[in-house]
């Protein structure tokens, strides 16, 4: 709080562990071992003083091209994904589960409503980056459904198709704006649930595209989604179904290749 640089690398820090977090296997996120919520207060605001802080600020997340309720979004539906081995009560996880979708169904309209006014003005008279904050901001929304959808409810990939296709939908145009090198999170959580031919070939255009920059968790990030997809056929053979019906934990997957990739 005593300087802006001070608080813009807190904010980054802080951002690196909630998206660090969403990648441990199941039953090794450190948290869960040594932090076990006694009850519904401390259980929603588990938090520590100088994170709470940090979140608190207006532009929390806007290094990472999310905002801060995606973000908290995104770090409860991790601490709900391992609070059972905490043993804590079943019913907060409800209570908290519609919170938590009230919260991305808001953060969505909210960019509803921004895409309305985009396509109400002259789009020479407005700046590119507001377009490509609202592609990438959307991409972060539904991959968090994804998210949410995968390590709470454990949905198979033919459940989740159109929420891949919309976050490709995003991440295209974002790309066609020459928007850069976009953030790793939504699309690799889209990624590893691609099972149609064509949100596949999506994935690969974007895969493509993101080794181009020469950042080497890129390349990672590759291995880990292509061996997705290879167990994911595999299983499907092995069990005589569509692979679409097939899920495949990416979190395991990334373990089993020893690979610790941030998704930033």
């Amino acid at each position: 709080m005593e300087s802006d640089f001070a608080c813009v690398s807190t904010q980054s820090l802080y951002i690196i562990t909630i998206i660090s977090e969403t990648t441990a296997p199941q039953g090794q996120l450190e948290w869960g071992q040594s932090t076990r919520p006694q009850d519904e207060a401390s259980y929603h605001h588990n938090i520590d003083p100088l994170g709470t802080s940090i979140i608190s600020t207006s532009d929390f997340g806007f290094t990472i091209g999310a905002s801060k309720t995606i973000l908290q979004c995104i770090s409860r539906i991790t601490k709900l994904a391992y609070y059972p081995t905490n043993d804590g009560p079943s019913s907060l996880n409800d209570l908290d589960l519609a919170d938590i979708l009230s919260c991305l169904k808001d953060a969505e309209e909210i960019l509803e409503c921004q895409e309305e006014l985009h396509d109400s003005c002259n789009p020479k008279t407005l700046p590119s980056g507001k377009y490509l904050a609202y592609h990438q901001l959307k991409a972060f929304v539904l991959a968090t459904y994804i998210y949410l959808y995968r390590v709470i409810y454990h949905l198979q990939p033919q459940e989740l198709t159109t929420y891949v296709t919309e976050t490709f939908k995003h991440i295209s145009a974002f790309s066609k704006e020459n928007g850069g090198n976009m953030s790793l999170w939504p699309a690799f959580i889209a990624a590893a649930e691609a099972c149609t031919e064509e949100d596949m070939g999506l994935a690969k255009d974007w895969m493509d595209e993101a080794i181009s920059f020469g950042l080497g968790n890129r390349v990672s990030i590759k291995k880990v989604i292509e061996e997705v997809w290879r167990r994911r056929r595999v299983a499907a053979v092995e069990l005589q179904v569509d692979q679409s019906s097939v899920g495949v934990d990416w979190r395991q997957v990334m373990h089993d290749l020893d690979l610790d990739v941030l998704l930033v």
